[in-house]
């Protein structure tokens, strides 16, 4: 199997080692401070650690500065090591648990118009009729929320007052709301996982809509009970691609180690950051955005798995490419009153152009087409994912799943690839259909991927 990059390399069989894996790149060098490298017989050399490798014939360790060396009949690994050495065995990461999780509220779109002609959205005449067009073409027929439009006019109003101050407003509303389904799709992620909570090293948090200090990540250390040594991080505004973006992250740091386990969570409450419609009936994006996108939060445990793990998907390969001139196609500004969000035109076109080429060079070296994998791709709306479909000449069924998701939970930012993730294992796998493809599109255009070998059944 090879590593989880796109610099593999396919490479001989390892014989009379006591290694249970059957290539070298599944064998790596740990010192005293856990650092890794990989044994090859194809004369690299890592120089992070300084160990050149050379094909020799016997199996030996030294320590404590001496230099080591280590032989059998196919291979021999040379060079300074620090501390003391072992051989250890190297998997591909995989995604060891999942968990999804929606606010209480749902909005059926079919409503959704008659909500927003609500005299308190002070909305312009015509605006219904829009408002209720872009529902029916959106594919979406129903949405998660945190809150109600009843909840923050009562609470809030100045948030429907179009362009009048209101962000410390709207991040008091994420605070509460973001935080509970946090835990919630993360306490359920942990619970798929089965492992031992306290095993949790990296644990990676994403949000493009809304900043909190202490951050998301620095709460949930102690609403899950984890360990107050664990690596943690927040990052906001991503964009939609930040749950892949999450996957390629925390298959990179399992691969360092076979005993890393990352806790990645995205969550998204778009509702908090609703525009109300402009008056002059100019901004047809904040109508836009109001309309497409729904609240929900994803989670999921990776790393090496054990013998007693297994993995729903192994995470083979991971590539990230950014579309020439679109820098302005999808962008989002913080404002005084919001997240002001854009959306072009041509983001359909530019995505569904450019996403044959960045998927042909994704599979290309493990023998696969679009038709022999399954497609986990954002669900960012009907027009983009309809475009996909056409320009790469899918099955109606290949983006089934993503169809779900946008139908039932609208556009969820980072956190709809898991719940992409999620229905695959939900209906099994597909005869022929071995590998599923995570794909993620956000600003820039940037378009990120992750190959991945179904394991669940």
């Amino acid at each position: 199997m090879a590593p989880a990059s796109d610099s593999a390399v396919e490479e001989p069989s390892l014989a009379n080692t006591g290694a249970v894996m059957k290539s070298l790149s599944d064998l790596v060098v740990q010192n005293g401070n856990g650092v890794h490298v990989r044994c090859r017989d194809d004369g690299l050399k890592d120089t992070k650690a300084g160990i050149e490798i050379k094909i020799m014939s016997d199996l030996g360790t030294e320590s404590n500065g001496v230099a080591a060396h280590t032989n059998t009949n196919d291979i021999r690994c040379e060079g300074y090591v620090p501390y003391a050495v072992k051989l250890v065995e190297q998997r591909p990461p995989g995604i060891l648990g999942m968990g999804t999780a929606n606010p209480p509220h749902t909005y059926k779109m079919d409503e959704f118009a008659k909500i927003l002609a609500k005299p308190e959205f002070n909305g312009p005449p015509g605006a219904e009729v829009f408002v209720d067009r872009i529902c029916k073409a959106s594919g979406i027929k129903k949405k998660h929320t945190a809150v109600t439009a009843d909840e923050v006019y009562a609470g809030y109003p100045n948030i429907y007052n179009f362009g009048e101050p209101s962000l410390d407003d709207r991040f008091k509303l994420f605070e509460k709301q973001g935080m509970n389904i946090s835990i919630e799709c993360s306490e359920r992620a942990l619970k798929d996982w089965g492992g031992d909570r306290s095993a949790i090293t990296h644990l990676i948090v994403f949000s493009s809509t809304g900043m909190l200090t202490p951050a998301i990540d620095y709460r949930l250390l102690e609403a899950l009970n984890l360990s107050p040594n664990v690596k943690h991080y927040f990052v906001s505004f991503l964009g939609c691609h930040g749950g892949v973006i999450g996957l390629r992250t925390a298959c990179e740091i399992a691969e360092a180690d076979p005993k890393h386990r990352v806790l990645i969570v995205c969550t998204e409450l778009s509702s908090v950051q609703a525009q109300n419609i402009d008056p002059a009936f100019t901004r047809l994006n904040n109508i836009v955005t109001l309309t497409i996108f729904g609240d929900g939060a994803g989670a999921v445990v990776v790393g090496q798995p054990s013998k007693t793990e297994v993995p729903f998907f192994e995470m083979i390969r991971c590539k990230s490419t950014i579309i020439p001139n679109t820098s302005k196609s999808i962008s989002v500004m913080i404002t005084q009153h919001g997240l002001d969000a854009n959306l072009e035109k041509d983001v359909p076109k530019n995505v569904s152009s450019s996403t044959g080429v960045f998927m042909k060079s994704l599979l290309d070296e493990f023998g696969l087409d679009f038709a022999s994998v399954g497609w986990a791709a954002h669900p960012g709306g009907k027009p983009i994912l309809d475009a996909i479909e056409k320009v790469c000449g899918l099955l109606p069924d290949q983006l089934e799943n993503s169809r779900s998701v946008l139908e039932n939970k609208g556009n969820m930012s980072s956190a709809s690839v898991f719940f992409v993730l999620d229905e695959f294992r939900k209906k099994g796998r597909v005869a022929g259909r071995d590998w599923t493809v995570a794909l993620g599109f956000g600003p820039g255009i940037s378009i990120e991927g992750v190959l991945l070998r179904n394991i669940y059944h």
